[in-house]
């Protein structure tokens, strides 16, 4: 590829001769860094961790240890609880949003109530 342009070799050569020089190193260069310096690099910062994970480990404490997945009794058991509770919570909040009139008692209140308005 580039190996007779770098020498200079034919027509042109000399002129052509920098540009195939930089382009072989910058493949060198790439080469090095992606099989040597990179894993190399990933090696040192994982040691670092260790170490300072080590040093420093005593003032942070312990990991909390993960749950265990719910099985799926416990899961459903769950979703129904859920479910009750939202079902509570929605009829609390039909029995806030219904007009005076509707509700027991509601004589004089401060709230205007205006009705809802049309999209355009």
């Amino acid at each position: 590829g580039m190996l007779p342009s770098a020498l200079g070799v034919g027509e042109g050569g000399s002129f052509r001769a920098p540009m195939a020089i930089a382009v072989i190193g910058g493949i060198i260069v790439s080469t090095v860094l992606s099989l040597v310096v990179v894993p190399s690099f990933f090696l040192i910062m994982d040691d670092l961790s260790r170490l300072l994970g080590w040093m420093f480990g005593r003032l942070v404490g312990r990991k909390d240890e993960e749950e265990l997945p719910l099985s799926r009794e416990d899961l459903t058991r769950v979703t129904r609880e859920n479910r009750t509770d939202i079902d509570s919570l929605d009829e609390r909040l039909t029995a806030i949003e219904k007009p005076e009139s509707k509700r027991k008692g509601a004589k004089d209140t401060n709230v205007l109530r205006l009705p809802p308005f049309a999209a355009e």
